[in-house]
Protein backbone atom coordinates (compact mmCIF):
# COMPACT_ATOMS: atom_id res chain seq x y z
CA UNK A 1 0.00 0.00 0.00
CA UNK A 2 0.95 3.31 -0.81
CA UNK A 3 1.62 5.70 2.26
CA UNK A 4 1.45 9.20 1.69
CA UNK A 5 2.70 12.13 4.39
CA UNK A 6 -0.82 14.48 4.94
CA UNK A 7 0.07 18.04 4.53
CA UNK A 8 0.96 19.58 7.83
CA UNK A 9 0.30 16.24 9.44
CA UNK A 10 3.01 16.32 11.74
CA UNK A 11 3.70 17.31 15.81
CA UNK A 12 7.23 17.18 17.21
CA UNK A 13 8.85 14.41 15.95
CA UNK A 14 5.86 12.27 15.26
CA UNK A 15 4.39 12.01 11.80
CA UNK A 16 0.77 11.23 10.89
CA UNK A 17 0.41 9.31 7.79
CA UNK A 18 -2.34 7.46 5.32
CA UNK A 19 -1.65 4.20 4.82
CA UNK A 20 0.39 1.29 6.01
CA UNK A 21 4.12 -0.13 5.02
CA UNK A 22 5.11 -3.98 5.64
CA UNK A 23 7.07 -2.77 8.52
CA UNK A 24 4.17 -1.11 10.19
CA UNK A 25 1.67 -4.16 9.13
CA UNK A 26 4.40 -6.57 11.14
CA UNK A 27 4.33 -4.15 14.12
CA UNK A 28 0.82 -4.09 13.82
CA UNK A 29 0.22 -7.66 14.07
CA UNK A 30 3.35 -7.61 17.30
CA UNK A 31 1.16 -5.40 19.01
CA UNK A 32 -1.93 -6.97 18.70
CA UNK A 33 -0.51 -10.26 20.24
CA UNK A 34 1.61 -8.22 23.27
CA UNK A 35 -0.01 -5.57 24.22
CA UNK A 36 -1.71 -6.04 27.26
CA UNK A 37 -4.21 -3.46 26.86
CA UNK A 38 -5.01 -3.94 23.45
CA UNK A 39 -5.86 -7.30 24.02
CA UNK A 40 -8.09 -6.43 27.21
CA UNK A 41 -10.15 -3.32 25.22
CA UNK A 42 -10.24 -5.27 21.74
CA UNK A 43 -10.73 -7.73 19.30
CA UNK A 44 -7.55 -6.89 17.64
CA UNK A 45 -5.90 -10.10 19.14
CA UNK A 46 -8.25 -11.90 16.03
CA UNK A 47 -8.66 -9.27 13.42
CA UNK A 48 -4.64 -8.89 13.14
CA UNK A 49 -3.52 -12.20 14.44
CA UNK A 50 -1.16 -12.34 11.37
CA UNK A 51 -0.65 -10.66 8.01
CA UNK A 52 -2.60 -12.47 5.64
CA UNK A 53 -5.74 -11.44 8.15
CA UNK A 54 -4.90 -7.53 8.06
CA UNK A 55 -4.36 -8.10 4.32
CA UNK A 56 -8.14 -9.28 4.42
CA UNK A 57 -8.95 -6.40 6.71
CA UNK A 58 -7.55 -4.00 4.69
CA UNK A 59 -9.22 -5.18 1.45
CA UNK A 60 -12.47 -4.06 2.98
CA UNK A 61 -11.18 -0.46 1.77
CA UNK A 62 -10.86 1.06 5.13
CA UNK A 63 -8.84 4.01 5.16
CA UNK A 64 -5.83 4.04 7.20
CA UNK A 65 -3.57 6.26 9.22
CA UNK A 66 -1.04 5.83 11.44
CA UNK A 67 1.21 7.65 14.01
CA UNK A 68 4.96 7.19 13.41
CA UNK A 69 8.24 8.20 14.69
CA UNK A 70 10.77 9.42 12.30
CA UNK A 71 12.25 5.67 11.45
CA UNK A 72 7.98 4.56 10.43
CA UNK A 73 7.42 2.73 13.79
CA UNK A 74 3.71 2.34 14.59
CA UNK A 75 2.64 4.33 17.46
CA UNK A 76 -0.68 4.22 16.19
CA UNK A 77 -3.40 3.73 14.17
CA UNK A 78 -6.65 5.13 13.03
CA UNK A 79 -9.07 3.91 10.84
CA UNK A 80 -12.16 4.53 9.09
CA UNK A 81 -14.77 2.13 7.30
CA UNK A 82 -18.42 1.78 5.78
CA UNK A 83 -20.13 -0.64 8.55
CA UNK A 84 -23.65 -0.92 9.26
CA UNK A 85 -24.25 0.32 13.16
CA UNK A 86 -25.10 -2.68 15.37
CA UNK A 87 -27.91 -1.63 16.64
CA UNK A 88 -30.26 -3.00 19.24
CA UNK A 89 -33.35 -3.05 18.49
CA UNK A 90 -35.26 -0.46 20.84
CA UNK A 91 -32.19 1.84 20.39
CA UNK A 92 -33.77 5.31 18.98
CA UNK A 93 -31.05 6.37 16.61
CA UNK A 94 -31.45 6.02 12.98
CA UNK A 95 -29.30 3.26 12.12
CA UNK A 96 -29.32 4.37 8.15
CA UNK A 97 -27.38 7.28 8.61
CA UNK A 98 -24.38 5.93 10.78
CA UNK A 99 -22.37 4.75 8.18
CA UNK A 100 -18.93 5.10 9.12
CA UNK A 101 -17.09 3.22 11.77
CA UNK A 102 -14.06 4.57 13.32
CA UNK A 103 -11.52 3.18 15.73
CA UNK A 104 -8.25 4.15 16.98
CA UNK A 105 -5.38 2.80 18.78
CA UNK A 106 -2.14 3.75 20.62
CA UNK A 107 0.42 1.09 21.37
CA UNK A 108 2.75 1.75 24.35
CA UNK A 109 5.26 4.02 23.73
CA UNK A 110 2.53 6.79 22.52
CA UNK A 111 0.29 6.23 25.47
CA UNK A 112 -0.01 9.01 28.06
CA UNK A 113 1.60 11.53 25.65
CA UNK A 114 -2.20 13.10 25.09
CA UNK A 115 -1.36 12.33 21.11
CA UNK A 116 -4.89 10.59 20.77
CA UNK A 117 -7.16 13.95 20.87
CA UNK A 118 -4.50 15.44 18.01
CA UNK A 119 -3.98 12.20 15.77
CA UNK A 120 -7.73 11.88 15.29
CA UNK A 121 -8.45 15.37 14.45
CA UNK A 122 -5.78 15.47 12.35
CA UNK A 123 -7.48 12.29 10.91
CA UNK A 124 -11.13 13.56 10.74
CA UNK A 125 -10.14 16.33 8.94
CA UNK A 126 -8.59 14.33 6.10
CA UNK A 127 -10.94 11.66 5.84
CA UNK A 128 -13.68 14.32 5.59
CA UNK A 129 -11.95 15.67 3.14
CA UNK A 130 -11.27 12.66 1.62
CA UNK A 131 -13.29 11.79 -2.18
CA UNK A 132 -14.91 8.22 -0.25
CA UNK A 133 -16.39 10.51 2.64
CA UNK A 134 -17.50 13.52 0.05
CA UNK A 135 -19.05 10.82 -2.00
CA UNK A 136 -21.78 10.27 0.44
CA UNK A 137 -24.42 12.21 2.45
CA UNK A 138 -22.74 13.33 5.53
CA UNK A 139 -23.12 10.11 7.05
CA UNK A 140 -22.74 9.61 10.93
CA UNK A 141 -19.71 8.29 13.01
CA UNK A 142 -19.97 5.62 15.02
CA UNK A 143 -17.89 3.68 17.07
CA UNK A 144 -17.74 0.57 19.65
CA UNK A 145 -15.56 0.83 22.72
CA UNK A 146 -15.16 -1.20 25.83
CA UNK A 147 -17.31 0.00 28.78
CA UNK A 148 -14.66 0.30 31.42
CA UNK A 149 -12.16 1.61 29.05
CA UNK A 150 -12.70 4.63 30.78
CA UNK A 151 -9.68 6.86 28.93
CA UNK A 152 -11.37 5.66 25.37
CA UNK A 153 -14.80 6.90 26.82
CA UNK A 154 -13.26 10.44 28.20
CA UNK A 155 -11.30 11.20 25.08
CA UNK A 156 -14.35 10.21 22.61
CA UNK A 157 -16.77 12.28 25.10
CA UNK A 158 -14.12 15.13 24.32
CA UNK A 159 -14.07 14.93 21.12
CA UNK A 160 -18.34 15.20 20.57
CA UNK A 161 -19.17 11.13 20.60
CA UNK A 162 -22.09 10.71 23.22
CA UNK A 163 -23.24 7.08 24.04
CA UNK A 164 -26.15 5.40 22.73
CA UNK A 165 -25.94 1.74 24.04
CA UNK A 166 -25.92 0.05 27.26
CA UNK A 167 -22.71 -2.36 27.46
CA UNK A 168 -24.07 -5.49 25.37
CA UNK A 169 -22.81 -9.16 26.12
CA UNK A 170 -19.53 -8.62 25.46
CA UNK A 171 -19.51 -5.89 27.37
CA UNK A 172 -19.19 -3.12 24.59
CA UNK A 173 -21.05 0.49 24.36
CA UNK A 174 -21.69 2.09 20.63
CA UNK A 175 -21.16 5.15 20.30
CA UNK A 176 -21.91 8.29 18.12
CA UNK A 177 -20.39 10.95 16.29
CA UNK A 178 -22.33 13.54 13.95
CA UNK A 179 -21.16 14.64 10.79
CA UNK A 180 -18.53 17.39 11.88
CA UNK A 181 -18.54 20.64 9.85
Amino acid sequence: MVVSELKKRHFGRLFVKRGLTKKQTSQLVFYSRTDKEIKHNTSDFYRFSDIKKVESWLALRRVVYTLTDKPGNLLGIIWFGLKKIPLPSKTKIDASKHKVTFAIRLYDRARGKRLAGKFMKQCFSDYIESRQYQKMEKPKFWLEVSFDNTPAIKLYRRFGFRKVTKPNKNGKIIMVLNPIQ
